[in-house]
C-alpha cells in the first residue's frame, strides 16, 4: 500500500499488490518503484512495517518475535489516568495512537524491532505532535516492554490580549485554535484570556463582536502573562464574494489573509466571514500582499491541509480606506470544479539527473480575473510519478500553473515550480528536474 496514504495499519483501500505465502511461507509482490506499507495478516494478528521497492534483499517476517509495548501513565500522586492519547511513531513516519483508559494503560502489540518515538499528548482528549511530551524507545525482537510515564504539573499560564484604541476587552473571545470545533471563551475586561497556553497550544482564534478572527501563534515555552497585540486599523480590503461567473451572493465564506511568500506559522492571520448579501470588511492587514483564502465558515481552514482550495490573490497590496474587491468563487462537486474546464498535465520528473520515481507532484492552476487571479487546487491534481518518474495529473485549464514536488524517501519538499502557458490544448506537457 503507498505508504503516503496510510497511517498505522491501513484497511484494503489503495492496496497496490497482495499475495499469499507458499507452504514454506515464501511471498513476492510487484509494485512500482517507492515506499509502501507491507501489511501480513495470520489469523488475527497483523504485522505492518514500511518497505521501499525494490528491497535489496529478501524480507524476513517472524510473527513469533514481534515486540510490544505496554505504556502505564499515571499523575505525581501516582494514580493512573485516563482519556490521554499516547502515540508511537515509526522511524519510517507511521504512527499510530490509542487512549489511555480507565487504568491509565495503552498497548502497542504486533511491533517490529527499531527505533520509535513515543509521545504523549498535552491534555487529555486532544492530540497535537507538535506540543507533545516525546521519547525515543528502540525495540527489540521480541522485546514485551512496560513503560511507566509520570505526567508533570504546573500551574497554568494565560495569554493576555492588547486591543490598540480599545479602553477593555469586553465582547472579545477567544479558543484553542490549535484543534477544530472546540468551545469559545470569553476573554476577561483586563484582556486575560483564561485559557491554559502550557497545555499543548499553539495557536488562539479571537474574535471581536463584528466576528473578524485573528489566529494568534503561541510559542511553546510562552509565559503566563504572554502579551498578544491587535491593531483595528483601516488598512484592508472589502468588497463582495460572489458565485463565480454569476451574480449571486456567496454568503458564509470565511476569507483569510495568508501572507505572500513562505508562510510563518509565527505571522497573525486574519479572516471574517461574509453577510447574507456575501459583502466582506477585512481590515487592521499590514502592509504586505496578501492571498486571500476562501473556504466555507463551517471547514477546517488553510492549515489543515484541504485537498481542494481556493485563493484569490488581488493585484494591489491592502489600502486604506479598504481597497474593494469582487470574487468570484467556484462551487465543487464530486471533486470537481464547476464552470473550469480540465486539463490534463503530464510529464517527467528527474532527481538528481536520474528518472525521479515514487514523486509526489501538486499542482495549482491560476486563473486571471479583473482585481486578480483566482489559485485553484484541484483533488486530482497530486499524485505519484511512476517506476521512470512519468507523472499524469487532472488540473485545470488556466494561463499559469505552480507546482510543488515532495520526495517521501528523502522527506524532502523542493521550492515551488512556476511557468505560465498560452496553450489551448487540453493536454499541458511539463518536466521537472527536482534536485
Amino acid at each position: 500500500i503507498p505508504l503516503l496514504h496510510t497511517s498505522w495499519r491501513a484497511d484494503q483501500t489503495g492496496v497496490t499488490s497482495s499475495a499469499r505465502c507458499d507452504a514454506d511461507g515464501r511471498f513476492e509482490l510487484h509494485a512500482p518503484a517507492g515506499m509502501y506499507l507491507l501489511r501480513c495478516t495470520s489469523g488475527a494478528r497483523t504485522h505492518c512495517e514500511g518497505v521501499t521497492v525494490p528491497t535489496s534483499a529478501p524480507l524476513v517476517i517472524d510473527f513469533a518475535r514481534a515486540a510490544s509495548l505496554v505504556v502505564q501513565l499515571r499523575d505525581r500522586h501516582g494514580a493512573p489516568v485516563a482519556g490521554y492519547v499516547i502515540a508511537l511513531q515509526s522511524a519510517d513516519g507511521r504512527s499510530t495512537g490509542h487512549m489511555s483508559d480507565v487504568d491509565g494503560r495503552v498497548e502497542f502489540a504486533d511491533l517490529s524491532a527499531g527505533d520509535y518515538t513515543l509521545a504523549v499528548a498535552p491534555k487529555p482528549g486532544v492530540w497535537s505532535w507538535g506540543r507533545s511530551q516525546n521519547q525515543p524507545i528502540a525495540l527489540r525482537d521480541g522485546e514485551q516492554r512496560v513503560l511507566e510515564l509520570t505526567l508533570p504539573a504546573g500551574d497554568p499560564r494565560y495569554a493576555q490580549l492588547f486591543v490598540e484604541g480599545a479602553a477593555d476587552t469586553t465582547g472579545w473571545r477567544a479558543r484553542d485554535g490549535s484543534l477544530p470545533d472546540q468551545a469559545w471563551t470569553d476573554v476577561r475586561a483586563d484582556g486575560v484570556i483564561p485559557i491554559d497556553i502550557r497545555s499543548g497550544i499553539w495557536m488562539l482564534d479571537i474574535e471581536n463582536a463584528p466576528q473578524q478572527r485573528w489566529e494568534v501563534f503561541i510559542p511553546e515555552d510562552a509565559p503566563d502573562g504572554f502579551p498578544i497585540h491587535i491593531e483595528i486599523a483601516e488598512r484592508g480590503y472589502e468588497g463582495r464574494v460572489v458565485q463565480y461567473g454569476t451574480s449571486k451572493p456567496a454568503r458564509g465564506m470565511r476569507i483569510t489573509a495568508v501572507p505572500r511568500g513562505l508562510y510563518s506559522p509565527e505571522r497573525t492571520l486574519t479572516s471574517v466571514v461574509t453577510d447574507e448579501d456575501g459583502r466582506f470588511r477585512l481590515a487592521g492587514l499590514e502592509a504586505d500582499r496578501f492571498a486571500l483564502e476562501l473556504t466555507r465558515s463551517d471547514q477546517l481552514g488553510h492549515r489543515y491541509g484541504e485537498t481542494n482550495r481556493v485563493r484569490f490573490v488581488p493585484d494591489e497590496a491592502p489600502s486604506t480606506p479598504p481597497r474593494v474587491l469582487t470574487i468570484g468563487v467556484p462551487s465543487q462537486s464530486d471533486g470537481h470544479w464547476s464552470g473550469f474546464a480540465e486539463r490534463k498535465v503530464s510529464g517527467q520528473v528527474r532527481l538528481a539527473g536520474r528518472d525521479g520515481a515514487g514523486i509526489t507532484v501538486e499542482i495549482e492552476a491560476h486563473i486571471a480575473t479583473a482585481d486578480g487571479h483566482l489559485s485553484i487546487r484541484h483533488s486530482l491534481a497530486r499524485g505519484n510519478s511512476d517506476e521512470n518518474g512519468k507523472y499524469a495529473l487532472t488540473s485545470l485549464v488556466a494561463t499559469s500553473y505552480s507546482a510543488t514536488l515532495f520526495d517521501a524517501k528523502s522527506r524532502k519538499v523542493s521550492q515551488t515550480f512556476e511557468w505560465s502557458t498560452s496553450s489551448g490544448s487540453d493536454v499541458e506537457v511539463h518536466n521537472f528536474e527536482f534536485e
